[in-house]
């Protein structure tokens, strides 16, 4: 061996592995495909410094529409969550949907697969992160890459993850069940005092017909045990107990503002009808309003 092809293989032996592993970490948005059917939707990615990858995964089915010229949403949703590693320009893991879920989706059962994602970048800019999953039968790509930057967004990045992590393959049961989703209103707390304020805040019409609740309230029974539950409903109230210790330990002054659909009007007694957006959000140490959204369908 010559001492140049010798330097050669020392420089790879070295170099190849400790190469710096990009920064995933941060919100992105999604596109795919798999068994259901094709999809966008939103992904939080936190990376520790060991390249160790943890995400949540909030997806929203649809359909292509010739009168939108685009794909619209079919009412179905979905969850997924990652776990796994950067290592060069690779992110190589597992991808999980829960069991309720892959159940509620005709999926059969939990669905585990391998993933080995390719991470793109461009001028020192991450551009996608693109790959196949569920043995090749389906792909995805997380792109429009938004980073944590500061220390306050990488403490909504956090706040994030864990609040997608803990609802995760959760649906808010009503005539109509909905998924959870991120909700942020930014620098907005000290400005929110009332519905009116909130409604302002959110930019909807002043018009459209609100209300402010309790956290305990509109949990309610989905918090209590009850003595002929299955192990599944006893689950599924504990999540919601953990649910609500998590909203109350990571902000303060939670409250959940209740909004109907545009064009309803409430009843005589004040009740609400339609598609409600449902919004739980309490203040973080950096001044903003940030939390949950789901929708209640209540006629």
């Amino acid at each position: 061996m010559t001492r140049l092809a010798a330097s050669l293989l020392l420089l790879l032996a070295f170099a190849g592995p400790g190469l710096a592993a990009p920064d995933v970490s941060g919100a992105w948005d999604l596109i795919g495909q798999d068994a259901v059917g094709r999809y966008r939707g939103t992904a939080t990615l936190t990376q520790d410094a060991q390249g160790r990858v943890q995400g949540t995964l909030t997806l929203e089915y649809v359909r292509w529409s010739w009168s939108a010229r685009g794909y619209v949403s079919n009412g179905r949703f979905g969850a997924a969550r990652l776990s796994g590693r950067v290592q060069g320009d690779h992110l190589t893991g597992v991808r999980r949907v829960d069991a309720g879920l892959a159940g509620s989706l005709g999926l059969g059962g939990p669905l585990q697969s391998s993933i080995r994602y390719r991470v793109f970048e461009r001028g020192g800019r991450l551009t996608a992160i693109r790959g196949g999953h569920s043995n090749g039968r389906a792909w995805e790509q997380l792109h429009a890459h938004r980073p944590a930057s500061s220390t306050r967004d990488q403490d909504l990045l956090r706040l994030r993850a864990d609040l997608e992590a803990a609802t995760s393959g959760m649906l808010w049961m009503s005539e109509s069940d909905h998924p959870f989703s991120w909700v942020q209103l930014d620098g907005a707390a000290d400005g929110v005092r009332s519905v009116a304020d909130f409604k302002a805040a959110l930019g909807v019409e002043a018009t459209r017909p609100a209300e402010e609740r309790t956290l305990a309230a509109t949990f309610g029974w989905r918090t209590q045990h009850q003595p002929d539950e299955t192990p599944e409903e006893a689950a599924e109230v504990e999540r919601y107990v953990r649910l609500q210790a998590l909203l109350q330990a990571r902000l303060t002054d939670v409250r959940v503002y209740r909004v109907a659909p545009p064009g309803a009007a409430g009843s005589s007694n004040g009740d609400l009808f339609g598609a409600i957006d449902v919004y739980i959000v309490g203040r973080n140490a950096h001044g903003d309003l940030v939390g949950l959204r789901t929708v209640s369908v209540e006629t």
